[in-house]
């Protein structure tokens, strides 16, 4: 299956059933479609060679999924780094690969090299605000990710040696999402709380769960504390890493 054909059957199936939520914004499966047939289309204009790798360098937010699924469907690569980590090591990961474009969050991410290659995502993605049409791209089977193909590249984290680049194709994911959806159910009205970065596969997974499965994604608000957003937000599900759990449960008995 296409992409293109996949994210049809997604918006087929769930429609107007949220998909991502971020404070007050609420975006459902037809606007987020909406969303990234405009990215795209923004994208082909560019004229990159098919299959190009794209980097993203951006914190997790409702417009980085779009993003990501943007540059898939225009029939690219979407490089996925770790904006947290130091610049030298950032630098080496993007030389590792030939960039063509990279999609920062603000000014401040700039590193030398990227003056003639970045574009920012507030120019291609105004979030909250949905086209108000749905924009049509190229059908042609040549334009889209085939189901074995590169879309996605993300990093290790380098904590044994050198941070090595792992290719992900979309199909790989989606079949992913629908085994771990097998096992834990994630549905319309099932609340997915967004506390791993998506430059991380358990991360990036829950963009391919919630697609799957109809499920949303609820952004925490990130001046509040985690504990603070499971309170406000009461997810039905949630993701922690072992720091994470520590620190809450910790919280927790100091509240006690």
């Amino acid at each position: 299956m296409f992409f293109a054909d996949f994210l049809d059957r997604t918006v087929e199936t769930f429609g107007r059933h949220p998909a991502l939520i971020e404070g007050k914004t609420i975006c459902n499966f037809e606007e987020m479609a909406y969303f990234v047939h405009d990215i795209a289309l923004k994208i082909e204009k560019y004229r990159l060679p098919r299959g190009s790798h794209i980097g993203i360098l951006m914190k997790n937010n409702p417009s980085q999924v779009l993003i990501l699924l943007g540059i898939i469907l225009s029939g690219h690569v979407a490089v996925i780094y770790n904006h947290s980590q130091p610049k030298e090591r950032l630098q080496e990961q993007i030389d590792l690969l030939d960039i063509a474009k990279i999609v920062l969050e603000d000014t401040s991410f700039i590193l030398s090299g990227m003056m003639d290659r970045y574009c920012l995502a507030k120019d291609i993605v105004s979030w909250g605000s949905p086209p108000v049409s749905h924009p049509q791209i190229s059908r042609q089977k040549s334009h889209v990710r085939r189901n074995n193909e590169p879309a996605i590249i993300i990093f290790t984290s380098g904590s044994s040696g050198i941070a090595k680049a792992v290719v992900h194709s979309y199909e790989n994911l989606r079949y992913s999402a629908l085994g771990s959806n097998q096992a834990v159910l994630f549905q319309p009205g099932d609340h997915w709380l967004v506390t791993l970065p998506f430059f991380h596969v358990s991360g990036l997974a829950l963009i391919w769960r919630t697609l799957c499965g109809g499920g949303v994604l609820v952004f925490p608000d990130c001046s509040e504390s985690l504990a603070w957003n499971i309170s406000h937000h009461k997810p039905t599900h949630i993701s922690l890493v072992s720091s994470q759990l520590y620190a809450l449960r910790t919280r927790s008995q100091e509240s006690e």
